[in-house]
């Protein structure tokens, strides 16, 4: 596959071999080029991809309906909101107040638009939603794992071989490393400690492949220690 200059400088700099999952980081998440940053357009029928909750007002009715019995009172916090579909639909069937989690400064501005009037407040980071939710909330999550980085490892019939980039002339190619202990050399949030997933320990043929998010441990410790009983 024809390598892109961008590409290129980002091997380049990592030494010529980059890790599958820090060109995943940097191609949703980088300032400058990530797709979450500086791509994103909307989310919907008439946005780039379509979810459950941009397609039907059911599973909206479905988590308010929850949320009444399970924890009347409590606040909603949506991290990851999209187009703010759900996030509208939740406070028709739900009410306010609405945190709101959104790191996409054009995702963001197209859920104010989407939600101008309503009872919403937009926060940095979950740990921020959670102080300002007085720490208990109903936390919603709605395929937020699907924006992080994963890893891509390859079964060779011995050991876990982790895929990196390199350059091939004018074109990318693909090179599988031993993956060695579970810490990434990747910048964050894929750097630290990974999990070992059950998935690796399960009986696999050679040439088998299995992706494996990075960071979300990582991720879900940074804000989980704002939820008080």
């Amino acid at each position: 596959m024809p390598c892109s200059p961008l590409l290129r400088r980002w091997i380049e700099e990592a030494g010529g071999l980059l890790p599958f999952e820090v060109f995943v980081h940097r191609a949703l998440h980088d300032p400058e080029h990530g797709y979450y940053r500086r791509g994103a357009r909307d989310v919907g029928r008439r946005g780039d991809f379509s979810t459950a909750v941009t397609l039907s007002a059911r599973p909206a009715r479905a988590l308010a309906a929850w949320a009444r019995e399970a924890a009347p009172g409590l606040p909603l916090v949506e991290i990851g909101p999209g187009g703010g579909q759900l996030a509208a639909a939740l406070l028709r069937e739900h009410g306010g107040p609405l945190h709101l989690v959104e790191p996409s400064p054009r995702l963001r501005a197209v859920q104010a638009e989407r939600l101008a009037g309503a009872p919403v407040r937009w926060h940095p980071t979950p740990a921020a939603a959670l102080d300002a939710a007085g720490g208990r909330a109903v936390v919603l999550a709605h395929e937020v794992v699907d924006a992080f980085p994963f890893a891509v490892l390859r079964w060779s019939g011995e050991a876990w071989e982790r895929l990196h980039l390199a350059l091939d002339g004018e074109e990318v190619a693909e090179v599988f490393r031993p993956l060695g202990d579970w810490r990434a050399e990747a910048e964050p949030p894929p750097a630290g400690t990974w999990p070992a997933p059950s998935v690796l320990a399960r009986p696999w043929p050679p040439g088998q492949r299995v992706e494996v998010a990075v960071g979300l441990g990582g991720w879900w410790a940074r804000w989980s220690g704002a939820l008080r009983e």
